[in-house]
């Protein structure tokens, strides 16, 4: 007996065959795919460096051209701000360097490779980060040499904005180390508090310049605020150079007066388009002020900000000045704690000279003018000023401007009432009292009058006593 052949699988069976394959690869693929296990815990441990290669004060080879970095755990190809090859700097400069990603780590590559007879410092930034976002803490130093001899020898300070007077963070700093015809630049960036440190810097002279460099293309441009070049100098082995520097744009024009307005009748307050100069004599200043129609001029003494708030705290308010109520009584239940960068200013603040980090004061845009004479209400006066030099140095600012004085509108606030509350008198109802029925006592009164028929019908005598 012959059996038939095997049927072909009729359309149907084959569909579900193609559906459960497809099934089982959606599932592997899906098992292959690299994500944290559902239900655990969150990793928020920052990724660290486990070893370096080569080692830390290894003496290596010249022309070395390859460090690498291994991680605790494997890293991102992103870094938090920037690019990989801006994580790693390497210095003194030595050209084109290259970062590049690997599963554990990373691979710095030096194009030209490492000079002969240097210390070199790799700075691995703290913008390195694992596959959950977390960042590495703190940059990662990492010392090699080529023939010279590491020394911690150290380059260090603050850089400041000189018109806040704030830290300045991720200002390159440069100390250039000449070396006869040669030039060695070691360098760094600010930190968020804007400190920095060049460490392992050679002994010897230098030349120091920080800068914003803002396109980090590694040079100073034009219009980068910058400080220096300040002379150095590391004296013997072990030595710590500190300086606070004060960056600044670069600005070519003079400052120029935008307005002139009357604080009161014997003052004037001058603004400029520009931040001038604080440590400037004001005496050396030219200044006058003159009616504009018959030409008279008003002596006037220039002065800060400080200077005047000093004046103004110590005489008192000018008399023509509208006086300023109090403020009303504000409720703080349920309020927090009160905020400090909120705060009104006061006198005592503005008699306080404001300075920087570096100690130097702050600059204004602002002057003030104490008159000789009092301004004459409803007359235009002339100001003219020259001689003025902005923060960057550029001298010869002035301007003039027009100013009108008008009096102050009179107080119309309404007069509170001078009567003091209360009961002065002591006749008033006590509140919560509830007044006795007049008519009913006058009744009860006539009631018990001894000429009264009810009286003798009770039969009762004056004393009260029955008859």
């Amino acid at each position: 007996m012959t059996g038939s052949p095997p049927s072909a699988p009729t359309p149907r069976a084959t569909w579900r065959l193609v559906s459960a394959a497809a099934v089982v690869a959606g599932a592997l693929v899906a098992c292959a795919r690299p994500e944290a296990p559902r239900g655990g815990p969150e990793d928020r441990t920052p990724p660290y460096i486990l070893e370096a290669e080569p080692d830390t004060f290894a003496q290596v080879p010249p022309g070395l051209q390859e460090i690498r970095f291994r991680f605790s755990e494997r890293i991102s190809e992103r870094a938090s701000t920037g690019t990989l090859n801006d994580a790693v700097l390497v210095s003194p400069s030595v050209g084109n360097v290259q970062v590049r990603h690997q599963r554990d780590g990373i691979e710095v590559r030096v194009q030209d490779g490492l000079q002969a007879g240097q210390v070199y410092r790799i700075t691995v930034l703290p913008v390195i980060v694992d596959m959950f976002g977390n960042r590495l803490q703190d940059a990662f130093d990492l010392v090699l040499s080529t023939g010279g001899t590491p020394v911690p020898n150290v380059v260090a300070g603050v850089a400041e904005d000189r018109i806040t007077g704030r830290p300045v963070e991720g200002a390159r700093v440069e100390a250039a180390f000449g070396f006869g015809t040669d030039t060695v630049i070691h360098w760094n960036f600010t930190d968020p508090e804007g400190i920095y440190s060049l460490r392992y810097v050679p002994d010897g002279s230098y030349d120091l310049r920080v800068y914003e460099d803002r396109n980090r293309n590694g040079e100073l441009d034009p219009t980068e605020p910058r400080a220096g070049p300040f002379p150095g100098q590391i004296q013997t082995p072990l030595d710590t150079a500190f300086a606070v520097v004060s960056l600044i744009a670069p600005d070519t024009t003079p400052p120029r007066l935008t307005s002139a307005e009357a604080v009161d009748s014997s003052a004037v307050l001058l603004t400029f388009d520009d931040f001038l100069e604080p440590l400037l004599d004001l005496g050396t200043l030219s200044v006058t002020v003159a009616d504009s129609a018959a030409g008279s001029e008003v002596e006037i003494e220039l002065m800060n900000e400080v200077d005047f708030s000093t004046r103004e705290g110590g005489e008192g308010p000018p008399t023509d000045q509208a006086p300023v109520p109090d403020p009303p009584p504000v409720d703080t239940a349920g309020a927090g704690p009160p905020d400090g960068s909120g705060a009104p200013e006061t006198v005592a603040d503005r008699t306080q000279p404001r300075v920087g980090l570096s100690g130097l004061p702050l600059p204004a845009q602002t002057l003030y003018g104490v008159l000789g004479t009092p301004l004459q209400a409803g007359v235009t006066y002339r100001v003219e000023i020259s001689g003025l030099v902005n923060i960057a140095g550029t001298g010869q600012g002035g301007g003039e401007a027009m100013l009108t004085w008008e009096p102050p509108p009179p107080d119309t606030t309404p007069q509170a009432d001078s009567i003091p509350g209360g009961d002065p008198a002591g006749d008033s109802v006590p509140p919560d009292t509830i007044p006795p029925d007049t008519l009913f006592f006058q009744r009860s009164q006539a009631s018990l009058s001894p000429r009264s028929p009810a009286f003798r019908r009770e039969g009762l005598n004056l004393d009260g006593a029955h008859r």
